[in-house]
């Protein structure tokens, strides 16, 4: 039985949130000339900024109005996500556990 409530629930919802933010900006970077390295797009009513840097490339996504980051790929494949990125679960971060 999954426990939608969990901390291990929530987790994973953030990486499959950070994922889909991910692959929208690197599709947008891809209609992009090489030399645009940075873009802003839409995902749902938020505006996003993604860059991509380095070589092998990177693409890192933030939040315009906050500039958290929200997501930042593999080197060398901007679609896949970095597997040490640790995405944002904003319902965890100011949540209290009560043991009953």
């Amino acid at each position: 039985m999954t426990d939608y409530h969990g901390p291990e629930y929530v987790r994973a919802q953030a990486k499959t949130a950070a994922d889909a933010r991910l692959k929208e900006a690197a599709r947008h970077l891809a209609n992009q000339p090489a030399k645009v390295s940075e873009i802003e797009f839409s995902f749902g009513p938020t505006r996003y900024r993604a860059w991509r840097t380095g070589a092998p490339e990177v693409v890192t996504v933030i939040e315009k109005s906050t500039s958290f980051i929200w997501a930042m790929s593999a080197p060398g494949m901007p679609d896949q996500l970095c597997p040490n990125f640790k995405p944002r679960a904003p319902a965890l971060e100011q949540s209290v556990i009560v043991d009953r």
